[in-house]
């Protein structure tokens, strides 16, 4: 490794040494190789040994705000869409996206049947059992009925 030699003939390497040297409290450290980890080695390597300066790639902050957001959306969309749970969700709101839908929240909740009702309480344990009182389940189109 070339850092930590100050008379390396690398013009980048000797800067990093310089930069250590005027900011102890960074500290450097070898961690072992992950998969994957072997080509970054080698290409950081080559970049150490190498006497041309990287390029410099100027780009606008909006630019790659963009970017990187138009690439997360693209990323959960394929989660969303190949997914195997939320397809009540899924099936009325199939788009994902950083602005709230169209749905109001108790049109989702109804349609979803995420909510306050006895056979979704008691799906996660939180009810012991899926059954309104009146011995119907519970669910969203259920309209409860005095229990004789």
């Amino acid at each position: 490794m070339a850092v930590p030699n100050p008379k390396s003939p690398n013009k980048m390497a000797r800067e990093v040494f310089t930069k250590l040297l005027n900011h102890p409290n960074i500290h450097l450290k070898w961690i072992k190789a992950h998969f994957g980890n072997e080509t970054a080695d080698a290409l950081a390597k080559e970049a150490a040994e190498s006497q041309n300066l990287p390029t410099i790639v100027k780009l606008s902050k909006a630019y790659l705000k963009s970017s990187l957001t138009k690439s997360m959306l693209n990323a959960w969309q394929k989660l969303w869409t190949e997914g195997d749970t939320g397809r009540s969700t899924f099936n009325i709101i199939p788009t994902v996206s950083l602005h709230p839908s169209n749905w109001t929240r108790d049109d989702t909740i109804f349609f979803t049947g995420h909510g306050p009702f006895q056979f979704y309480l008691h799906r996660f344990n939180l009810s012991p059992t899926s059954f309104c009182p009146c011995g119907q389940v519970g669910t969203p189109l259920h309209k409860p009925q005095n229990a004789s």
